[in-house]
């Protein structure tokens, strides 16, 4: 009889590429991906909610949103939530969410005044005021922001200096696009840009 070890999709250990990378749940895609987040909160943001907003690049919330990490309360460390909730939160704030489990929620006026959301509107215009914002992004030019929001998002785990190398790579790379010539030219003769993406 063949007993071979088998992961919990059925497949042999080891035997393919999904196996050898490291878990990737909501949190890896969201980090390396050129394009922009915007994320969009109403009702209750917990859990693996708080790992939506706490990689969105804009995060806007109906004024009856709240936010809170339940781990503890479940039996379940506070992981990827918790530490990046502590990178944009005050440290002690950060960790009374943490620790105090479902006990502890921030309302939307609290977490707008601690900077998570940087917006709040009523809640039957969370969706329209989405995608204002999204319309407004998209009018710039598409490489310049994907070189902006990939220098801020990878600089964020490097040292200054190394960050602002990278930054100045990525500027010097979208610099020599047809993109760059573009955009000073309709801004001369006053017209809207056409981008290129090249």
């Amino acid at each position: 009889m063949d007993v071979r070890a088998v992961d919990n999709q059925g497949d042999p250990i080891l035997s393919s590429m999904r196996q050898w990378d490291a878990p990737q749940e909501a949190t890896p895609p969201w980090l390396a991906m050129t394009k922009p987040i915007i994320c969009a909160v109403n009702g209750i943001a917990c859990g693996a909610g708080l790992d939506l907003i706490t990689t969105a690049d804009i995060t806007i919330a109906s004024e009856t949103a709240s936010l809170m990490d339940p781990h503890v309360s479940i039996g379940v460390t506070s992981g990827r939530e918790g530490v990046r909730l502590a990178r944009i939160l005050p440290l002690p704030v950060a960790m009374r969410v943490i620790l105090m489990g479902k006990h502890e929620r921030l309302d939307a006026k609290r977490a707008y005044d601690l900077g998570i959301f940087t917006e709040l509107v009523a809640p039957e215009a969370l969706m329209d005021r989405a995608w204002e914002i999204a319309e407004v992004v998209n009018s710039n030019a598409p490489l310049a922001v994907r070189g902006s929001r990939m220098a801020v998002r990878k600089g964020l785990t490097l040292p200054i200096y190394e960050a602002e190398l990278l930054a100045e790579k990525y500027r010097m790379k979208v610099a020599l696009t047809k993109d760059a010539i573009e955009g000073p030219r309709a801004f001369l003769e006053k017209r809207a840009p056409n981008w290129q993406c090249r």
